[in-house]
């Protein structure tokens, strides 16, 4: 055992003015309450002590930006959340890092969350999605606090997504220009670095890339060889970067240098976005000290703000750009219109294509499963998606172009630069269209999901309502309702029985959609398919239960 156990604590007041204070004896830690007087004293005045947790914490968050001690309450309560998340956590996972102690994981891991719960934009955004009349704060801020200190904890030891090859492989477009640009690499570098990380990641992603471990796997010579010949391919407008690409031997030694800059840069901005928890001073008092003191700022918390505006400022300017590209200067109405006229010609005349857009951008099936179903090859399938998102992207680019050189409000040289957009303006324009296309395919499939939801008995509906939250805004990232537990509670069964209960749900809704998407399609998606299993749970976090359950 690796850290010593806590009370409960008895009452509403003590709930929301007590902090944990952890110490580190030899290898182990010790962990205790430490009473805040100013808080105790702050809850009397206010005359909460009658008020439940949940109204409690309501009534905290919604003056957090007013009062000085508000965020000081929440930060208490939360405390009891993170002791039992981080140390559920490592019961429940083997973190083995060299030369790190288990007492420095644990230390690690309420820092991270420390850092997190001392945010209140963070607490904010997090918690103005609670709904009392569906979850308990208890449960709902333990759920959030496991995704925070798995995130955390994996990207603070390389794990996951974070290892080397994890972190380029899930990196954003946008988030690897501005790491590059922090650490002052030319423009035209920047553009070479983020156009072969697009093809390491369009090569990389249709390939097998787990051990059996779920370890990633390193890029093979065959595959950087596949990388490098994308890269090749890729046409090239911009002047001063043709010489600059001419001058480079884009070798796969550059590869692998170019690789490591990017993942460089990508780990030192993410450092400067989150400041150690040991930079927060929180406000605690003893009963022998009734100074009314401000929380105190360090020299390290100076130093990340002032990173923090040089950050802002860089984003902005980045920002500023994207407002003169192509999806800066049409109207979203149109662009929409635009792309359906576009999707509408590839319905209309080739069934084949539409078969492939719809099983890979609505289902999120793999191309090796849809060469299977269209008795294809994966190689095949990848290209022939790459022809279609190309032609695509040829006649949207030309529609658009069309369409901004007759307008009279745009400035000639923006004119000049819509006529001559770059390969990094392309490939924004791509992935946004690619968007585009998950929202389209998906929307058909989402629907049929809720015709066979609204087909449930009312337990079974109501179940799965209490499950995963019922807020008709919530969009795929958290739990946000009961836990099996709750559930069994309110239903008088077993945990067990609850368990049994919702996966016959989810199976009546996983036969009903691949019976659909067979029929539809005339394709044969066999009914243990795990694919689908994650299409399901993804729905499950983003149905509109609010309408669902009228």
């Amino acid at each position: 055992m690796t850290i010593s156990d806590i009370p409960s604590r008895l009452n509403i007041t003590a709930k929301f003015s007590n902090f944990l204070v952890w110490e580190e004896k030899q290898n182990y830690i010790t962990v205790s309450w430490q009473k805040d007087v100013k808080l105790v004293k702050n809850i009397v005045d206010h005359q909460l002590v009658n008020l439940d947790e949940n109204q409690c914490f309501i009534y905290w968050l919604n003056r957090i930006n007013s009062d000085v001690l508000a965020k000081s309450h929440l930060i208490a309560y939360l405390d009891w959340n993170c002791y039992w998340v981080v140390k559920n956590f490592f019961d429940n996972n083997n973190i083995y890092v060299k030369n790190i102690s288990e007492v420095e994981k644990y230390l690690k891991a309420f820092n991270i969350l420390r850092d997190t719960v001392t945010n209140s934009d963070k607490l904010i955004k997090e918690f103005s999605k609670f709904n009392p009349t569906i979850s308990h704060i208890n449960t709902y801020s333990q759920r959030w606090l496991k995704n925070v200190i798995r995130d955390g904890i994996y990207q603070e030891y390389g794990i996951g997504k974070y290892t080397f090859w994890g972190l380029l492989k899930n990196s954003t477009k946008t988030n690897l220009e501005i790491a590059l640009k922090n650490q002052g690499y030319s423009q035209e570098y920047i553009s070479i670095f983020v156009l072969l990380l697009q093809c390491f990641q369009q090569v990389y992603n249709g390939v097998k890339t787990k051990e059996k471990g779920g370890k990633l796997v390193n890029p093979t010579p065959e595959n950087i060889k596949e990388i490098l010949n994308l890269y090749q391919s890729l046409p090239e407008t911009n002047l001063s970067m043709v010489t600059l690409k001419n001058e480079v031997n884009i070798s796969p030694k550059f590869f692998e240098t170019a690789m490591k800059k990017c993942h460089d840069s990508l780990t030192n901005y993410k450092k400067i976005q989150r400041p150690s928890a040991y930079s927060y001073h929180l406000p605690m008092q003893s009963e022998n000290n009734d100074a009314n003191e401000n929380n105190t700022l360090t020299l390290e918390t100076v130093l990340f703000r002032k990173k923090q505006e040089e950050l802002k400022a860089k984003i902005d300017e980045l920002k500023a750009k994207e407002a003169d590209s192509l999806f800066g200067l049409l109207d979203k109405q149109e662009v929409n219109l635009i792309l359906v006229k576009n999707l509408q010609t590839i319905k209309n005349n080739d069934y084949k294509k539409s078969q492939l857009l719809a099983l890979n951008y609505g289902l999120g099936l793999k191309q090796s499963t849809i060469a299977e179903l269209l008795n294809s090859q994966q190689s095949k399938v990848s290209r022939e998606k790459t022809k279609i998102t190309g032609a695509i992207l040829k006649t949207f680019v030309r529609e658009v172009q069309t369409r901004l050189q007759q307008k009279e409000n745009i400035k000639e040289e923006l004119k000049v630069k819509i006529q001559s957009l770059i390969s990094p303006e392309l490939n924004s324009v791509k992935n946004s269209i690619e968007h585009w296309l998950n929202n389209c395919y998906e929307k058909p499939f989402y629907l049929k999901l809720q015709d066979i939801f609204l087909g449930l008995e009312s337990e079974q509906k109501t179940l799965v309502i209490l499950k995963y939250g019922g807020d008709y805004q919530l969009v795929n990232e958290k739990h946000i309702g009961l836990n099996n537990k709750e559930i069994a509670l309110r239903f008088n069964l077993t945990e067990i029985e609850v368990d049994e209960k919702l996966a016959n749900v989810k199976k009546i809704l996983k036969v009903n959609l691949i019976t659909y998407v067979n029929n539809k399609y005339k394709i044969n998606i066999a009914y243990d398919n795990q694919q689908i299993d994650n299409f399901l749970e993804q729905w499950f976090y983003q149905a509109p239960y609010g309408s669902l359950n009228s």
